[in-house]
C-alpha cells in the first residue's frame, strides 16, 4: 500500500472532520440561541458552586440530566434534598425539594416552543452578538465570552417618598444583575455560566445507543389532571 496515499487521505479527513466541527460552531455562533442545544441521546452534568451567599436562599450542587426524543429529565440536588423535573414539551412536571407532590405546568402545544423546551437552557436564553466580549478560555477550552448587565429599578410611589422622608427607611436602591457565559469556540456546546449567585459548569456526553425515557407514573398522573388524554 501506497504510505503516502494512506496518509493523505487520513489527513485529509481529518482536515474535513475539523473544517465540518468549525462551520458548525460558525452556524451555532450566528443565530438564536447562539450556542449547541441538547439533542436526543445527549447527557449532561451541571456542577453549581455559589457566588454570592444570601441568608435564607436554599443552596443547590448539581443538576443531572439526559433527553430522547420526546422528554427531557433533569435532577436538581439540593443542600439537604433533590428536586425531580420532566419536560414533555407539553408539560414541565416537577417536585419540590423533599415532597413527593407533582407540580404539573402547561405550555400551549406548538411544535417549535416544545423542542425549544425539550432542548434549550432557560439560563442563556439572554445571548446576542451585541453581548459578545470576544474571547476566553475556561477549563482549558477556548471559548466565546457573553456579558450582561441588567438594571431593575425600584417603584418608588408617594408612600415611599413618605417614609424616606421620615426617616423611617432608605431611599430604595437599584437591582443589579450580572451574567456572564462561555461558550466553547469549537463545539459550540456550553462550558460555564455565572449570575450575580450561582456559577455553573458543564459536561456533556453523547450516548452511542439510543436514550430510553420513561415518565413515571405520579407524574404522567399529574398531568392528567389538567389533559386527561395526555400521552407522552
Amino acid at each position: 500500500m501506497n504510505c503516502w496515499k494512506l496518509f493523505r487521505n487520513s489527513v485529509g479527513a481529518a482536515l474535513l472532520i475539523i473544517t465540518a466541527t468549525a462551520v458548525c460552531a460558525q452556524a451555532v455562533a450566528d443565530k438564536p440561541p447562539y450556542y449547541k442545544t441538547l439533542e436526543p441521546n445527549m447527557e449532561w452534568v451541571i456542577k453549581v458552586t455559589l457566588v454570592n451567599k444570601v441568608e435564607g436562599r436554599r443552596t443547590f450542587r448539581e443538576i443531572r440530566g439526559s433527553r430522547s426524543n420526546s422528554l427531557r429529565h433533569e435532577v436538581i440536588s439540593w443542600v439537604g434534598g433533590e428536586t425531580e423535573r420532566w419536560l414533555t414539551g407539553r408539560f414541565l412536571l416537577e417536585t419540590l425539594p423533599d415532597q413527593r407532590d407533582v407540580i404539573p405546568t402547561p405550555y400551549p402545544p406548538t411544535l417549535k416552543e416544545m423542542e425549544k423546551r425539550l432542548a434549550e437552557f432557560p439560563e442563556l436564553n439572554w445571548l446576542a452578538p451585541e453581548h459578545q466580549k470576544g474571547v476566553a478560555e475556561v477549563n482549558g477550552k477556548s471559548c466565546r465570552y457573553y456579558t450582561k448587565t441588567v438594571v431593575v429599578k425600584p417603584e418608588i410611589d408617594a408612600v415611599v417618598l413618605e417614609m424616606v422622608a421620615r426617616k423611617e427607611i432608605e431611599m430604595p436602591r437599584d437591582s443589579v444583575y450580572n451574567y456572564q457565559a462561555w461558550i466553547d469556540a469549537t463545539t459550540g456546546l456550553p462550558v460555564a455560566y455565572e449570575s450575580s449567585d450561582y456559577r455553573y459548569e458543564y459536561e456533556f456526553t453523547f450516548s452511542e445507543t439510543p436514550i430510553s425515557l420513561t415518565l413515571p407514573n405520579r407524574f404522567l398522573q399529574a398531568a392528567r389532571m389538567i389533559d386527561p388524554k395526555f400521552t407522552p
